[in-house]
């Protein structure tokens, strides 16, 4: 008799354990366990050659929003990921295919996307002048915020909870970029978005 309720035990656990399995590739059949292999499979699903995650932004709730720079290319991409059971992190949208432009010193470029409850807002662009040592985002309700900087470009991430009633706006988000000194070389806004090369600022660049 024990040995009948043993081996229903093991068919039972056995039977379990086949449909997790079965469940875990149906449902993260894009995901995987490194972060750099769910940018591989996004990309390949956007149909975009390959490139390296320059950097990561943690927004919160668990996801994190990836710079990748694809230089051979001449573009950049952003992609939302996020962690699951602790274990898998799968893509969740963003936005690819952004070109470098030529005739740019640096821009403001942002967006935001709906998980759930929260917007997970975002600023990114390009930083070309080597001068540049840190670029800030002062947020529309006074949150200010170091952007993480890497292989000519920038980005800043968070997310909020959505309000019941939404808060009528009463600030602007800016951009500031500074020297090692601590000046300020550049100021961006929603109305001013880029700074173009002149013919001096050309010459001293490249």
């Amino acid at each position: 008799m024990n040995s009948r309720i043993l081996a229903g035990h093991m068919i039972r656990w056995l039977i379990i354990a086949l449909a997790s399995f079965v469940l875990c590739a149906v449902l993260f059949s894009q995901s995987s366990f490194r972060v750099e292999e769910v940018a591989r499979k996004a990309l390949n699903m956007l149909e975009l050659p390959y490139a390296p995650v320059s950097e990561r932004v943690k927004t919160g709730q668990g996801y994190e929003l990836l710079q990748i720079v694809d230089k051979e290319n001449g573009m950049y991409h952003h992609l939302y990921v996020r962690r699951t059971l602790g274990l898998f992190w799968s893509y969740r949208g963003g936005g690819s295919g952004t070109p470098f432009k030529d005739d740019t010193v640096i821009n403001f470029q942002g967006g935001y996307s709906t998980f759930g409850k929260y917007r997970h807002h975002y600023y990114m662009g390009q930083v070309v002048d080597p001068k540049v040592n840190k670029v800030r985002i002062v947020w529309w309700d006074g949150e200010e915020q170091d952007a993480a900087i890497s292989n000519g470009t920038y980005l800043a991430a968070r997310s909020y909870r959505i309000p019941k009633k939404e808060a009528e706006a009463t600030g602007t988000n800016r951009l500031f970029a500074y020297d090692t000194s601590g000046a300020i070389l550049y100021e961006l806004d929603e109305e001013k978005r880029e700074i173009k090369k002149t013919a001096e600022k050309q010459q001293q660049l490249f």
